[in-house]
């Protein structure tokens, strides 16, 4: 009997003894009860850049391939860059914005050299006046004679504005309010020209100027100063060559003119 209580007394100290040796070997490594993540593990946000982009105006007979090609940028970056339509259409005379790549070298954005661009070609449409339609008014951006009226001349050529003489360094107004979305220099038919928005529809054309006043991104109101009448691009007489399009569309400016 003796021997036997023995035993039952010496069971709670063999139960402490185990209960001491695995809260020792615990202790020894602390990474059991904590979960910490390593330097490794730490993300950091990617640096976010704003891209930087080149305007160019679509040449006749280049296409989104093609521009791809020659800018060395990838069409869905330019698709994306210009809010392009599902059918991606482009048509020559469209300034588009090119996404400019570090690193990429693009000679094509060289500004020094002569640009042969010409603006959509496309048949007037009748001459009946749709000025109601348009729900907004034009005036006259410079004055002078107009010596080149819009549609088929008697030489046989469709001319899709009108040229207006008048003295070189005389100030050229904006035609309507708007917004400026091109300013471009060497253009070999109309030197340096401007392109102004009106609205979703509707865009200004003033080339053959010999100075601007504006730069791409400005807001500007009817009969402000946008620049001054010259001569550049494929004329030899101080004049204004003047434009509207309606989707693209070339219309009669004398139809707009408010009085």
């Amino acid at each position: 009997m003796l021997n036997l209580f023995q035993c039952y007394k010496k069971i709670p100290n063999i139960f402490i003894l185990a209960v001491f040796l695995f809260l020792q070997a615990c202790s020894v490594d602390p990474s059991l009860f904590e979960n910490k993540l390593t330097e490794n593990e730490i993300t950091y946000p990617a640096t976010v850049t704003k891209q930087k982009y080149e305007k160019i105006i679509v040449k006749k007979g280049e296409t989104l391939f093609s521009i791809s090609r020659k800018y060395n940028i990838p069409i869905d970056k330019i698709i994306l860059a210009n809010e392009l339509n599902q059918n991606n259409f482009i048509f020559e005379g469209q300034v588009l914005k090119i996404p400019i790549t570090k690193g990429v070298k693009n000679d094509s954005f060289m500004t020094n050299e002569i640009v042969n661009v010409t603006l959509p070609v496309q048949k007037p449409k009748s001459t009946i006046s749709m000025s109601n339609s348009l729900k907004i008014s034009f005036t006259l951006p410079v004055d002078g004679n107009i010596i080149n009226r819009f549609g088929l001349n008697s030489d046989g050529v469709v001319n899709e504005g009108i040229n207006i003489r008048a003295n070189t360094g005389e100030t050229v107004k904006a035609s309507a309010d708007g917004e400026v979305i091109f300013v471009g220099t060497n253009l070999k038919d109309f030197g340096t020209m401007l392109l102004i928005k009106h609205n979703d529809d509707l865009v200004t054309s003033y080339a053959h100027l010999s100075k601007t006043f504006v730069e791409e991104g400005d807001l500007i109101i009817q009969g402000q100063s946008i620049g001054e009448v010259g001569s550049t691009g494929k004329v030899t007489n101080a004049q204004l060559y003047f434009e509207i399009r309606k989707n693209n569309e070339p219309l009669n400016p004398e139809f707009y003119f408010s009085s």
